[in-house]
């Protein structure tokens, strides 16, 4: 799927420059990374680089190492005993499986979506408890209670009827 205005990072890392000429690197983006491409400041203009907004401030970047469709992404977050899976899908839909015992998930939730910003906000399609251990679920608790990431299912094997409720989280949708 194409998104008018935005490009995606096509290699593993992808350094974001503060000047067209290149030099030095303000950040790195990651493969699949979306930037908005944004008007050329005012007597800045490149041949070879784009200037673009990217998570936490705006850059110059190797026009060769972006691509216009988005990838498929997913996330193995080691969160303690056990793992965490989050997918983004080209067509911007999200499901995490499983969130540790922590805060790890939770976090990681936060900084790759900028929820520290006032107006940002998250939607998952899903959030699955592969099963009912707190190794799996304890930290699912804090993304469910999150008001700014809102979740339209929440997915279980049934070994915990109740959970969702007793959790005191909100169901959208």
């Amino acid at each position: 799927m194409a998104y008018e205005d935005y490009v995606f990072a096509n290699e593993a890392t992808v350094p974001v420059y503060q000047a067209p000429t290149g030099g030095k690197v303000a950040a790195n983006v990651f493969l699949g990374e979306w930037m908005k491409r944004l008007p050329c400041p005012e007597g800045q203009t490149s041949k070879r680089r784009i200037y673009v907004r990217y998570r936490g401030g705006k850059g110059w970047i190797e026009e060769s190492k972006c691509q216009g469709e988005r990838m498929l992404e997913l996330y193995f977050l080691s969160v303690g005993q056990g793992d965490s899976i989050l997918i983004q899908t080209p067509d911007d839909r999200r499901v995490l499986i499983d969130g540790g015992l922590g805060a790890d998930a939770h976090q990681f939730i936060r900084n790759k979506y900028r929820l520290d910003k006032p107006d940002n906000f998250i939607d998952f399609d899903a959030v699955i408890a592969t099963h009912s251990d707190d190794d799996h679920t304890g930290g699912l608790i804090r993304v469910l209670n999150d008001p700014k990431i809102a979740v339209r299912r929440f997915l279980h094997n049934g070994l915990f009827p109740g959970a969702f409720e007793r959790s005191g989280a909100r169901a959208v949708g």
